[in-house]
């Protein structure tokens, strides 16, 4: 269960989302064709210490394309980022 920041936590999570800012693709795991999907790093934080960083991107419900906001550990965002799973634009 998460908890509530702290202003240390607060200003942490919030250096964290600034270095990450920014326009991210992936590889549709939906299309048969190289289709990049967007993983945009916002900036910004939520106050959940379990998942601080706000990111926006989009899911495929049959063809549907759906805008999806939700949050990210850093580690996990630079994990992504290492591994090739994401690459900036």
């Amino acid at each position: 269960m998460s908890k509530t920041l702290n202003e240390e936590e607060v200003e942490k999570f919030k250096k964290q989302a600034i270095e990450l800012k920014g326009k991210y693709f992936f590889q549709s795991p939906y299309h048969k064709t190289k289709k990049k999907l967007p993983f945009i790093v916002l900036g910004s934080i939520s106050f959940n210490s379990d998942y601080p960083i706000e990111v926006q991107t989009v899911e495929y419900i049959g063809s549907k394309k759906k805008d999806i906001f939700t949050c990210y550990k850093y580690e996990s965002i630079v994990d992504k980022i290492e591994s090739g799973f994401l690459t900036k634009s």
